[in-house]
């Protein structure tokens, strides 16, 4: 019965560990440098809009059902985030960019 159980769930289970592959742990794969570098040339094109340009590619991955690209751009997102809310305050990105000029 068990086994029977087992032979006719294996589709159900294989299709499910290839998302959990795809979408979480590949994307944890890549390495951090790459990331950043990402995420610098994203604030770097775009200054504060950077956030709002990778939740697009993350979202663009998704519509295209790519975990993997969703997963990786949602990495590049949370560390631009994350850069963003350093910067934010009396020296934000937007005065770094208005004194650059």
């Amino acid at each position: 019965m068990w086994l029977a159980l087992g032979a006719v769930t294996m589709p159900v289970w294989g299709a499910i560990l290839w998302v959990v592959w795809n979408g979480v742990v590949r994307p944890f794969l890549i390495p951090r440098h790459e990331i950043e570098r990402l995420a610098d040339e994203l604030i770097e094109r775009y200054g504060n809009r950077a956030e709002e340009i990778a939740h697009g590619e993350e979202h663009g991955a998704w519509r295209n059902s790519d975990g993997f690209g969703q997963g990786k751009w949602r990495r590049v997102r949370r560390w631009i985030e994350t850069i963003l809310r350093k910067n934010r305050g009396p020296y934000s990105l937007r005065s770094k960019q208005r004194d650059s000029r």
